[in-house]
């Protein structure tokens, strides 16, 4: 706004601002399938801000110059909200890195509104939005954008539509915390989208990829194995183990883990379990004997039936373990057992080939199914991995 503009003139115009902007974000609702984008926009922060010529964010702020939102009409305003919004969900303003700051924000921009246009949002002419482009990630947009200019020095695209709208955060401390803000956020959103019922591919592609990173994160599945398990350990507090942390002020007790009652270790060994398979399960027993030190571990082989039963009470035991596989998978024999038997935990490793019985044992049931990663269970814990012999 010109420096001889009334305040009173300041005021009505910042007033018909908010008006706008509120009617351009219900307008996100609108929008079919448009939940996600709906959800991280409300919750952002959005400001006025005179200074900025056009629109901006930084990641979790978004602000704006009154008068140019005004000066838009309302399918555009729409457009411009959800521009920075896309830059907020795609998390621009961290990916820069060492790229030239402009090229980078030009490649956003393509992609941000290559987004928008695919869910309906009106994109002005001027804006970047080059269809050569769809489905690719900032950075190889920017990488076809550099490669097409000769002399960087003085062949850069101008910009148009909203201008540099990318605000860097000052320092790592600063950056660290918007990136936590907006995992939040897009988790968030995510979730809302699903219980909306938005149709799938709603949400881009690489949106989704990185929530379900965020709420799964790939550990490795035996450390979740040993995670689960050592919640039925027996830990307790004993002056016999003084905790030396506090010598010689202090004679206070430690914590130690005794031993872990009898758990049952059962494998399938149907036809369909490979020799690496079994050994991969031998070694990983071999670890859980080291590290949760079990009274005993039955190993159960199963296929149609249960085909034997070791008992383990040391890693000596483990070697003496022969494979017996064949044959077709059934878990209800193994159901009949738990139940029978009542281990304090029972860790089923298989591939989830066999049909479900209604049986419902009491036990805690750990599953441990590789190479079948949509396979779920009416109970227990499951993990997933991939089996991948070395």
């Amino acid at each position: 706004m010109n420096a001889d503009t009334q305040p009173a003139t300041q005021a009505i115009v910042e007033a018909e601002f908010v008006k706008a902007l509120s009617i351009a974000k219900i307008g996100f609702y609108e929008q079919d399938n448009c939940t996600f984008f709906a959800s991280v926009c409300l919750s952002l922060t959005h400001k006025i801000d005179w200074s900025c010529p056009t629109a901006y964010t930084n990641g979790i702020i978004v602000g704006y110059n009154p008068e140019f939102f005004l000066s838009q009409s309302l399918d555009v305003r729409k457009s411009n909200v959800f521009h920075e919004v896309a830059h907020v969900f795609l998390q621009h303003v961290a990916r820069c890195l060492d790229r030239d700051f402009q090229l980078f924000n030009i490649s956003c921009d393509h992609a941000a509104n290559l987004i928008g246009k695919a869910a309906g949002f009106t994109i002005p002419s001027g804006w970047f939005c080059d269809p050569r482009f769809t489905g690719m990630s900032a950075e190889q947009i920017y990488d076809i954008l550099l490669a097409e200019q000769p002399d960087q020095s003085t062949n850069q695209p101008q910009f148009g539509g909203l201008g540099a709208d990318l605000r860097q955060p000052e320092t790592a401390e600063e950056a660290a915390a918007i990136k936590a803000e907006i995992d939040t956020i897009l988790v968030q959103a995510t979730m809302q989208s699903k219980m909306a019922g938005d149709a799938a591919g709603s949400i881009p592609e690489e949106i989704e990829r990185y929530v379900k990173e965020l709420i799964n994160p790939k550990v490795p599945w035996h450390k979740l194995m040993l995670a689960y398990a050592r919640k039925f350990s027996k830990e307790s507090y004993s002056m016999s183990k003084p905790n030396r942390r506090f010598f010689p002020d202090f004679y206070l007790p430690s914590r130690h883990s005794e031993k872990m009652d009898r758990c049952a270790f059962i494998v399938d060994a149907s036809g369909s379990v490979t020799d690496d398979e079994f050994s991969h399960m031998i070694l990983e027993t071999t670890s859980f004997m080291k590290q949760l030190q079990p009274e005993k571990i039955d190993f159960i082989q199963f296929s149609t039936e249960i085909k034997s039963n070791n008992e383990l009470k040391s890693i000596k035991d483990v070697g003496k373990v022969d494979f017996i596989n064949g044959g077709g998978t059934k878990i209800g024999p193994v159901f009949d057992w738990i139940i029978e038997n009542k281990p304090v935990v029972a860790v089923i490793f298989t591939d989830g080939c066999f049909h479900m019985p209604e049986l419902h044992p009491k036990t805690p049931i750990l599953w441990i199914i590789h190479n079948n990663p949509e396979w779920t269970a009416p109970f227990g814990r499951v993990i997933h991995f991939e089996f991948d012999p070395q």
